[in-house]
């Protein structure tokens, strides 16, 4: 019982992890642009 607690969470864990590095990237590449766009005008 608690080791499939265990598991859930450690799965949990690597979703939040994922998600977390895909808003990073997200964000960095929205910035980019939005730099890049800011320097053409």
């Amino acid at each position: 019982m608690y080791e499939g607690c265990q598991i859930t969470g450690n799965l949990l864990s690597i979703l939040i992890e994922q998600i977390h590095l895909y808003l990073l990237q997200y964000n960095y590449y929205e910035n980019r642009y939005y730099y890049r766009f800011t320097r053409i005008t």
